[in-house]
């Protein structure tokens, strides 16, 4: 069961408080034939304190005991579980509009084993990641809460072909409304002692860190990534001898994009929508923005970074 309870603070605020330990599963047709999936959540629950003045949670949070999914499909068979895992969360007002949010995350004994059987090919390769200990950091500056609640009040009301055609405008309006949808998002996972276990032997590294930025929709964003691993390992029988002594054990790679420009794609696509029309973009729509897109040069940049 899934269970939510509410109380108001004399502030506006509402206190939350709610148990989210559930097992479900579903399956579905894909490309590759029928695909299922379960999961399970132990001993979920979860506080905060929610502003609707913000339309986020200023404060929050919440732990499991476990949790495990499985999914199938044609070609592959994944099953993953996490330990105990620990969330804490908070939100303020940003300077120039929007909520500056923050969220740490961590979650003990992570595995997942993926197992790879193609029958077409014939190819079956098991793989197994671990980690005893996995770190979630994300911070986003100025994300419009808002106007993103107000999108899906908007869906809820016109789920409705008919109406959804009918209010094509006001819809059109919240998009705009919603943009930049937020200034920067950045994000980090961490896994300590990180290992995957193979038919060709085991790959590890006793910390493995990554890292993925972006701008809001603007005339000129930026994407970062950045990928770090220490005291990395390689199993040592795929290599001929003498080019052990050459790998590198620390690995530190930064990279991204600079001068994106996804604000006149967005709002060209806004302006151009026309539900009451099949499709609802012109078939060479994909094409245009593409070329309006590399019109505006965007490029690639390569960070400082490190092999030793």
């Amino acid at each position: 069961p899934y269970i939510l309870k509410v109380k108001p603070r004399s502030d506006g605020s509402w206190d939350v408080s709610m148990d989210f330990s559930q097992s479900a599963s579903f399956e579905f047709n894909g490309p590759e034939g029928l695909q299922s999936t379960q999961f399970t959540v132990k001993d979920g629950k979860g506080s905060g304190v929610y502003d609707p003045a913000l339309a986020a949670f200023t404060s929050g949070v919440s732990t499991i005991a476990s949790m495990t999914m499985t999914s199938k499909d044609a070609k592959q068979h994944v099953d993953a579980s996490f330990g105990a895992g620990t969330a804490n969360f908070a939100a303020t007002k940003a300077a120039n509009g929007g909520v500056d949010v923050t969220m740490t995350q961590k979650m003990s004994s992570f595995t997942e084993a993926v197992n790879f059987d193609d029958p077409e090919s014939g190819m079956k390769f098991p793989v197994t990641i671990k980690s005893p200990e996995l770190s979630v950091d994300a911070n986003g500056k100025g994300v419009r809460t808002r106007p993103l609640l107000d999108l899906l009040a908007f869906a809820v009301a016109n789920e409705d072909e008919a109406t959804l055609k009918a209010n094509q405008a006001q819809l059109k309006s919240l998009l705009l409304a919603a943009l930049p949808l937020w200034e920067r998002l950045d994000g980090a996972y961490g896994f300590k002692d990180f290992a995957v276990e193979s038919p060709v032997g085991t790959f590890g590294a006793t910390q493995l860190n990554t890292a993925f930025g972006m701008d809001g929709i603007s005339q000129s964003g930026k994407i970062n990534y950045a990928i770090k691993a220490s005291a990395l390992t390689i199993p040592q029988q795929m290599l001929p001898g003498w080019s052990v002594a050459l790998l590198p054990t620390d690995i530190d790679l930064n990279f991204g994009g600079a001068n994106i420009d996804l604000d006149s794609m967005a709002k060209k696509a806004i302006e151009t929508l026309d539900l009451n029309k099949n499709p609802p973009l012109p078939e060479d729509f994909g094409d245009q923005i593409s070329a309006d897109f590399l019109a505006k040069t965007p490029k690639a940049v390569i960070g400082h970074s490190t092999l030793k």
